[in-house]
Parts: C-alpha cells; structure tokens; sequence
C-alpha cells in the first residue's frame, strides 16, 4: 500500500503567492514612473535654468552698453554746461564757432563767384562788323488782318513782335552777343503772316567758322523753334506764334 501526499489549497498557498508578486509589480510600476516623472522635471528645471542663464548673459552687455552710453552722455552734458566764465558756457562757445565757420564758407563762395569771370564773356563789340541775315515768316493765327487794319493797331503789332524777338536772341548765350536787329512785315487775309528779317553782327577774322556752326541758319531757326514751342498756346495771347508756321533762309 502506498502513500500520496496530500496538497492543500489554503489562504498560504499558491494564491497568496501569486497575490503577493501582483503587489510586487504594482510597487515596481510605481516607482519606476516616480523615477520618471522626476527625472522630467529635473530636465525641465535644468532647461529653465539654462534659457534663464542664457537671458541673462544677452541682457549683460546691453546693460553695460546701456550703462556706458549714460555715463557718456552725462559726462558730455557736464562738460558742455561747464561754466568758462561769466554767464558763458561751453557749448555756447561751440554753437558760434560753428556759426562762424558757416559765415566765413558762405561769404568766401559768394565773393569768389563775383570775382570769376568768363572769358567768352569778353569781347569788343566794335570788332563786329560783317553783318549776316537771315529772313523767314511765321503765323499769328489769334490775329485779323482786317481787324488790324481797321483799329490802326498794325504798327504797334510790329513794335511788339520786333521787341518780343529782339529779347529772345539777346539773351541767348550762343546768338546774344551777334544779334544787331530785326524788322517785321506782315501779309495775307484771316491769320496774319508776318515776314522777318533776323541782323548779325559778327568779327571779319571769325566770318567764316561763324557761319558754319553758331551762326548757322540751323542755329538760328533752332533757337526761334524753341522759343516757340516754350510758349503757352493762350487763345487771347495776341503775339502767340505757331510753332509750325516758322520758316527761315
């Protein structure tokens, strides 16, 4: 006959074994996730205080430029409101210094300017002597033969265009100091057609590069056409001229 052992399921047996490795696990979870959540928050920490470390560091040299800046304009502002005698401060003593450099520029620009002279503006007119002539026309288109003819007014006409064309080449700085004279006559029905003739005066010795480029016909119709072409197209403007009428030989 033989003998079995006998296993006996109690309260100590295998359940409160397995029980008690479940509590285990449990404790062993919980404080691996405690070790985590500490090492977060100490990474957190040291990356707070390393972007502090590093805001502080940039704010130290603009602190100290800042600093230096203030200091500098202090120690200016001192120095400029240092009293150099009675009631005169310094930068009152810079202030017309400046002033005084400015006036003597000025002065010694003006005065040279009025000292220069050009010499193409030095000629003796008694030397020109050959005349040349140039003759053309051109329209008045906001003029009436005939109302000119019955109000007498023809002859002032001439004085005024003659006076208008005299101002115009004496002022040119190429034609001005050869232009002698001009002589109007007018023409035609409806808008007068007034006939020129254009006087220059120039030197024997230059007679012949004269006429070949300054005092060329080119150069001389030129310089009406835009005087023409520079006036203001005024429908009451009685000497207006039209540009496109002009002619010259």
């Amino acid at each position: 006959m033989e003998l079995q052992d006998i296993k006996i399921s109690g309260n100590d047996g295998p359940a409160s074994s397995q029980a008690t490795d479940h509590v285990d696990g449990t404790a062993k979870r919980t404080g691996a996730s405690e070790r985590e959540a500490l090492l977060s928050q100490q990474a957190h920490g040291n990356n707070a205080e390393m972007l502090l470390s590093a805001e502080a560091a940039a704010r130290r040299p603009l602190a100290k430029a800042n600093a230096i800046e203030t200091s500098c304009s202090g120690r200016v502002k001192r120095e400029m409101d240092t009293v150099l005698c009675s009631r005169v401060r310094l930068w009152m003593v810079v202030l017309g210094i400046m002033v005084l450099i400015i006036a003597v520029i000025s002065i010694a620009v003006i005065v040279c300017s009025a000292m220069r002279e050009d010499e193409d503006d030095k000629f003796d007119p008694s030397l020109f002597t050959v005349p040349l002539y140039f003759r053309g026309s051109f329209k008045l288109p906001n003029l009436d033969l005939s109302h000119l003819v019955q109000s007498n007014s023809s002859k002032q006409l001439a004085e005024d265009l003659e006076g208008m064309i005299t101002s115009l080449f004496q002022s040119s700085p190429a034609l001005g100091r050869y232009f002698s004279g001009v002589q109007i006559n007018y023409l035609g029905n409806g808008s007068v057609i007034v006939n020129y003739q254009l006087r220059f005066l120039m030197p024997e010795d230059e007679q012949e590069q004269l006429t070949r480029f300054t005092l060329s016909r080119d150069t001389a119709c030129s310089v009406f056409r835009q005087f023409l072409y520079e006036q203001e197209p005024r429908e009451s403007e009685r000497l207006y001229i039209e540009p496109a009428s002009l002619s010259m030989s």
